[in-house]
């Protein structure tokens, strides 16, 4: 068993862990999801003066 100081360290350090998954989580859940022309072969090959010219 661990000390108390130990076991409060290790409770808080899982509820931080947790706490960050569940905001990753949410942060997939909201990413667009891809259309048809975004997954097209050859769609994401983009010079870098397209890039900037957006």
């Amino acid at each position: 068993m661990l000390p108390a100081p130990l076991t409060a360290a290790a409770s808080a350090s899982e509820s931080a862990a947790t706490s960050t998954v569940a905001e990753i989580a949410d942060l997939v859940s909201v990413a667009p999801t891809p259309t048809a022309s975004d997954t097209a072969p050859g769609t994401h090959l983009r010079t870098n003066a397209e890039l900037l010219d957006g």
